[in-house]
């Protein structure tokens, strides 16, 4: 008798053809590449897009092609007052039905004639239109429309959108609490008054303001002509390789390095800790608690205690060997000590960055590494007591270690284990070591489907395994205490942590450009880029120099005007890697330079529009990225020179004229 399941049973060369085809699906590029898009490009943007459009949560003014957002000009974010926006419109005739779609943040009271009107169609959300139906409250003539917008925490803000000729702002006025009688032609979001700054009061500005002009449009220029050369292949160098001697090879970085260390030295010996305005005392009693207790504490047992405590220990030991214990002035300036020389370790990851990719190349890793040593943002922050040059560090090293291993065809499960446990350590420095542990797996994973055999998972096994016996515990007790691994001060201590304007808009992430025409510290109170941008360049947020120093300002202005240029060498490179990592996702470091890079800035962009304070866009926050950008500019210079020959020594003379004037500016003198 035969056995019916011995006949259902597949013939084995069946089941080698099925796992055979299974793995070459998942060994096709094309599957990796799409992979890539979805995970660089489509679900950040798909994350970013629910927070702003979405989540009432989220103060995110959502934009209307239709309308405008219509809000008072003098409303002060300390003492948010009610707003009352009001409208007279003329009709010749009465409609059958007029529907009033309209937002407000957060609420509203809509009056039509002395009547108050409730909506026939109400939002789900404040980020929702709601819909009211004027027709039955209409009149021939004169009619006047009132709407009244509370906020508790932000300033109100209205948007109407139909009918057509009540759509925001045109000749919508607008009034405070308590006595709305002092009407105002409302205003756009943007429209904030600029400062100006001493660039712009100086007796010479009207000719320099051209000449600034004209350097940025040919920037612009030099950008639209390299545009293209990001999407083809590099061409191979020709010729025979020039030999370098030992002093180009090495000599001249260890003389930048030494340069570097002397200014973070002198900066740190005479700069006060208390002169930081970074959550400075939150930071002071964060290492202190760690040196006299040695216990990691709960997020909030205190104002910096979310933080991860990696650092922290590290400070403590500086601060118990200092003496602190019994000197805390001498055990602080000793944790300054620490940070600074961890800070300068940076540069030189960067340079061994720029080392193992440019192998034959000195001048462009003679760039990376100016650019690394003498960037604004990393001497103001160097001195401070604060985690964020030590997390960057750290996630550097993390980062170099695939830079190491990362081409290699088939990495050992001990690799892979040490790579873990890099990862593991930068998620103990801060929470943005998690974005090189998420590309580390993905990058091990798209290894691991290349290859094609099942062994090809052991070293993703090794390496998920050794960065969760590193960090697992730190991360595991916030899951069971607050429900939730990552856990700010923002979450639990209910601290205020609103700055005017209290909201975020489309404007906000799109406009670029007052940096360079007014005062530097006006650019945080603009948009996320020129905060961004005058904080990376620039003190723009007076931690390093006092407000009344217009002398340092001047240059200050200056130095973010040639920056420019680095900038714009920059984002050649972000194009070119991105094209590379998409080309060949797997065995290419470039994937890895990618994906941290974008989702490091989609962390920063869903931060500011959760807390919309001028605070909050502080270019510091991306100096974990300082090596890759420091690779990013070394690919942009290539780009500008494959276009127009000149432009590499352009580039070349404004970063180390830049280089000179922060180690001129950026000597503090108490």
């Amino acid at each position: 008798m035969e056995n019916p399941i011995a006949e259902k049973r597949r013939p084995a060369h069946d089941l080698d053809d099925a796992g055979g085809l299974f793995a070459r699906t998942l060994a096709d590029p094309r599957l990796h590449r799409v992979l890539v898009v979805l995970g660089l490009f489509v679900l950040p943007l798909l994350y970013l897009t629910k927070q702003a459009l979405i989540d009432p949560e989220i103060p995110f003014l959502p934009p209307s092609i239709r309308a405008g957002w219509a809000l008072h000009s003098d409303q002060d974010i300390k003492n948010p007052r009610d707003a009352e926006f009001t409208r007279d419109f003329t009709l010749a005739s009465l409609p059958e039905r007029m529907e009033l779609r309209c937002r407000a943040f957060k609420t509203m009271r809509l009056t039509l004639n002395g009547r108050e009107l409730s909506p026939c169609r109400p939002g789900s959300s404040w980020k929702k239109p709601s819909t009211f139906d004027l027709a039955p409250h209409l009149r021939t003539g004169e009619n006047h429309l009132c709407i009244r917008v509370g906020n508790d925490g932000a300033i109100p803000a209205l948007l109407v959108e139909a009918p057509w000729f009540l759509r925001t702002r045109d000749a919508w006025r607008v009034a405070l609490e308590p006595e709305f009688n002092k009407l105002r032609p409302a205003v756009s979001p943007v429209d904030r008054a600029p400062r100006p700054g001493p660039l712009q009061t100086w007796k010479g500005w009207k000719w320099a303001k051209w000449l600034i002009v004209a350097w940025l449009a040919g920037i612009t220029g030099v950008a639209i002509g390299s545009f293209v050369h990001n999407f083809q292949e590099p061409r191979p160098q020709s010729g025979s390789r020039k030999a370098h001697s030992r002093w180009v090879r090495v000599g001249f970085p260890i003389v930048v390095l030494s340069v570097c260390l002397w200014l973070n030295l002198t900066n740190t010996a005479r700069y006060h800790y208390s002169r930081s305005l970074f959550d400075m005392w939150g930071h002071v009693d964060y290492v202190k608690r760690i040196a006299y207790t040695w216990a990691p504490p709960v997020a909030t047992d205190g104002w910096q205690t979310y933080n991860p405590p990696l650092y922290y220990y590290g400070a403590g030991i500086a601060f118990s060997l200092f003496g602190g214990h019994d000197d805390d002035e001498r055990g602080l300036k000793g944790t300054q000590y620490f940070g600074c020389l961890v800070g300068v370790a940076l540069a030189v990851f960067t340079w061994l960055f720029a080392r193992r990719l440019f192998p034959d190349r000195p001048s462009a890793q003679w760039g990376a590494l100016g650019f690394a040593s003498f960037l604004p943002m990393s001497l103001y922050m160097n001195p401070a007591v604060t985690n964020e040059a030590f997390s960057a560090t750290v996630i550097a090293g993390a980062l170099y270690g695939f830079v190491c291993w990362g081409s290699e065809a088939h990495i050992s499960v001990r690799r892979a284990a040490i790579l873990g446990a890099l990862a593991g350590l930068a998620l103990l420095s801060r929470f943005t070591g998690l974005f090189v542990f998420a590309a580390g797996a993905v990058a091990l994973a798209l290894r691991a489907m290349s290859a094609g055999r099942t062994r090809g998972w052991l070293p993703v096994a090794a390496f998920l395994g050794a960065c969760l016996l590193v960090c697992g515990w730190y991360y595991g007790r916030n899951v069971m205490i607050f429900g939730h691994p990552f856990v700010g001060n923002w979450d639990h201590l209910g601290s205020e942590l609103i700055d005017n304007p209290g909201y975020r808009s489309l404007g906000s992430y799109l406009g670029f450009g007052s940096v360079f025409f007014h005062h530097p510290e006006r650019a945080r109170w603009t948009t996320w880029l020129d905060g961004h941008y005058a904080t990376m360049w620039a003190d723009g947020q007076y931690q390093f120099f006092e407000e009344r120093n217009t002398h340092a300002h001047f240059w200050l202005g200056i130095m973010l005007v040639l920056a420019a240029l680095p900038t714009l060498a920059i984002a050649m490179g972000l194009i070119r890697t991105l094209v590379s990592a998409f080309r060949r996702p797997a065995l290419n470091v470039d994937f890895l330079f990618a994906a941290v890079s974008m989702w490091t800035w989609t962390s920063v962009i869903s931060f500011t529009m959760m807390i919309p304070a001028y605070s909050t866009l502080k270019g510091f926050y991306f100096l974990s990225l300082v090596p890759i950008l420091g690779v990013y500019l070394v690919r942009g210079r290539r780009v500008l020179h494959a276009r127009l020959r000149w432009a590499r020594w352009v580039l070349d003379g404004t970063l180390w004229l830049f280089c000179v004037l922060a180690v001129w500016i950026y000597r503090y003198s108490g």
